[in-house]
């Protein structure tokens, strides 16, 4: 009987609208609060890989002296005398007329062979397999793991004094 008088009075209307109100409201808390969560996990994890992620390593500073053994001169001083290979890890340099070259994990530099010419300037090609250098009036090369220089012009040193080209006279 209550229940008839219920139905009568508009409630079985009425309280289907407000259950299926009430459904809907919970659906878009639930809707919310999974938006909610998937940000949060996701910002979450953005941030967990940015600081953790494998980035680039650190770089070491080297410093090292440069002494020459006891007797030797650095060739043509004011010149070019020493170059950094590319790579860093060697550097060759000029003294008594000829080339040395230093691995940076040894603490001696070793002369390079078939470089007790005159040779001055020197320098590393881009690959840093060969090093560069001025003999006399030619432009040479030589590997660094060695062997015979190789010319390849004939070129005044780039800061050789300059040279008249016709004899003065007096």
């Amino acid at each position: 009987m209550l229940e008839l008088s219920w139905i009568a009075e508009g409630g079985g209307e009425a309280g289907v609208g407000e259950l299926a109100l009430a459904r809907r409201r919970s659906r878009e808390r639930l809707a919310w609060g999974l938006s909610i969560v998937a940000v949060t996990a996701l910002l979450t994890g953005l941030t967990v890989w940015s600081v953790t992620r494998p980035g680039q390593p650190a770089r070491t500073i080297m410093r090292f002296p440069l002494a020459l053994p006891p007797g030797d001169r650095f060739s043509a001083p004011g010149r070019h005398l020493v170059a950094l290979s590319p790579d860093g890890t060697r550097f060759v340099y000029a003294a008594n007329n000829q080339l040395y070259l230093r691995e940076m994990d040894q603490l001696e530099a070793a002369p390079i062979r078939g470089t007790d010419i005159g040779s001055i300037n020197p320098f590393f090609s881009p690959d840093g397999q060969w090093v560069g250098f001025w003999a006399g009036d030619q432009l040479k090369k030589i590997a660094v793991t060695g062997g015979a220089p190789v010319t390849l012009c004939e070129a005044a040193s780039f800061n050789a004094p300059a040279r008249p080209a016709f004899p003065r006279r007096w």
